[in-house]
């Protein structure tokens, strides 16, 4: 049985915490409510604001994250809001097909998120296998 997800106490935002023990944050933002200095992304907000825990999600919000201090830094933010969008190649050994889901309904309560498939190919496979190989590479070099 697997357990319950829990974000790591180091983590948390000072004061603010869902019921859950997520931290509280501005979707739109991923600031801290307790600290507009912290920002939390990931598996650390992402099940708290109903958006998926995958990677793809929180490398999106690690870059939206990182430009938004980028320009604070050099005094150019102009409060930019997260498009919370989730692409995830599944391969089928033959071909494959790559589905994308916008989840900016559920970010403002609106509704469901919005998903389609953007096609299916061997090339699609392909592109995934590429990707793997070129990350794998990269990351534990």
């Amino acid at each position: 049985m697997v357990p319950p997800h829990r974000p790591s106490v180091a983590g948390m935002c000072p004061g603010l915490l869902t019921p859950a023990g997520f931290p509280l944050v501005d979707p739109k933002t991923f600031r801290c409510l307790a600290d507009p200095d912290v920002f939390a992304i990931g598996d650390m907000v992402n099940p708290a604001i109903n958006l998926p825990a995958a990677g793809v999600v929180a490398h999106f919000q690690a870059e939206f994250v990182a430009n938004q201090i980028l320009a604070e830094l050099k005094g150019a933010y102009i409060g930019e809001s997260f498009t919370p969008v989730a692409m995830c190649i599944m391969d089928f050994g033959d071909d494959a097909v790559l589905p994308m889901c916008d989840f900016t309904r559920i970010l403002d309560l609106s509704g469901p998120p919005s998903c389609g498939v953007l096609g299916r190919s061997k090339a699609i496979r392909l592109t995934k296998m590429l990707f793997e190989s070129i990350w794998f590479a990269t990351y534990l070099s």
